[in-house]
């Protein structure tokens, strides 16, 4: 006995898949494929905001060890 799984038919009232707008093309994805869909999208952007702090701080601590040894510098010349 084949159990109906309503949820992933497409709905019947939605243009054929050329005509459809993104937001159409999105509701008629299943809830599973958009969960895992939206997942990755999730797990993308922490991983970009997580390297972006990570190469600012880095960035950072270059930029102000090159200022303090500069200031080092500049110091031990007017001596």
């Amino acid at each position: 006995m084949a159990l109906s799984r309503p949820h992933l038919r497409a709905k019947p009232d939605l243009p054929p898949p050329s005509n459809r707008t993104l937001l159409q093309s999105w509701g008629a994805l299943p809830p599973r494929t958009r969960l895992i869909i939206s997942s990755g999208i999730c797990v993308f952007a922490l991983t970009g905001l997580m390297i972006s702090d990570y190469l600012e701080k880095t960035a950072l601590d270059v930029k102000l060890e090159k200022a303090q040894r500069e200031h080092d510098l500049a110091a031990s010349k007017n001596q």
